[in-house]
């Protein structure tokens, strides 16, 4: 915003770093004062700090350094509690040398609250695996890990909003995470974990039917296939496995294959010779 200073127009900026401050915070507020053409204006401009109910702790601020473009000062919230919030418009004044006033306010408020409500908790229990990384995001954030059957609990605070949500590798939970929308009360949200799991699938041909599949490793299980049947071996993500096709007079191609640390449904199909 211009402001004149007796022949001479002046920019004025003010940025802060916090938007609202609850009793007791500071903020600091960073202003830049050039002339018309971007340089410094002439020193002994004072800046004076108050807010529409007083209670603001802040120094004076003289621009007395010969030069200089930049101030920056903190201000703290000094307002006393009270049953009914409201926020307070701080306002700030500046006196050019020669005696021109202006005054404006800054992009922040002080609340007559701690900024501290009531708290709540939002809690719940995880079954079907040990080691659940149960993660409080939003506007608080915090970390528990859970067991099978163990309960997980955090605090919050009133009217806040938050996201609750259960990791492990290698699982997937119902409900993958639950969303604790302006809390007004204490919240229940239990959550299962069931393993992820992928397929092994494929066809065999050649061997005119009757030949079993079979699955090792960290699962076993067999199938019996017909001439150009398919097979198909449900698994559990992570685990090593090996398939091999089998039937007395016949070899095959491949003779098995392998398939380490198994991450997403796969398909592997066997010729008979």
């Amino acid at each position: 915003m211009p402001i004149v200073f007796s022949t001479q127009v002046a920019t004025f900026t003010i940025e802060t770093d916090k938007n609202l401050l609850y009793i007791g915070e500071t903020a600091t507020l960073t202003i830049r004062v050039y002339d018309i053409n971007g340089n410094p204006v002439v020193g002994g401009s004072r800046f004076e700090f108050s807010s529409t109910w007083g209670n603001l702790s802040a120094k004076d601020m003289v621009t007395n350094t010969p030069g200089r473009t930049i101030y920056s000062i903190t201000i703290t919230n000094n307002l006393v509690e009270t049953n009914n919030p409201t926020d307070a418009v701080v306002s700030v004044d500046l006196e050019s040398p020669n005696g021109y006033l202006t005054r404006f306010s800054p992009p922040i408020l002080l609340s007559n609250t701690t900024g501290i409500g009531e708290t709540y908790t939002l809690s719940g229990i995880v079954t079907g695996t040990d080691g659940v990384t149960v993660t409080l995001s939003g506007q608080a954030s915090d970390i528990q890990v859970v067991n099978d059957g163990g309960s997980y609990s955090f605090m919050v605070t009133e009217g806040e909003n938050y996201t609750v949500t259960p990791t492990k590798a290698g699982y997937l939970f119902t409900p993958a995470s639950k969303a604790f929308n302006n809390v007004t009360s204490d919240k229940t949200q239990n959550f299962t974990a069931t393993q992820k799991t992928h397929t092994i699938s494929g066809i065999v041909i050649g061997a005119n039917g009757g030949v079993t599949v079979t699955l090792s490793g960290d699962a076993s299980d067999s199938q019996v296939v017909n001439n150009d049947g398919s097979y198909s071996f449900t698994v559990i993500e992570g685990g090593n496995y090996a398939v091999t096709p089998s039937k007395i007079g016949y070899t095959f191609t491949p003779i098995y294959m392998i398939f380490n640390n198994l991450s997403f449904d796969v398909t592997q199909n066997f010729e008979a010779d």
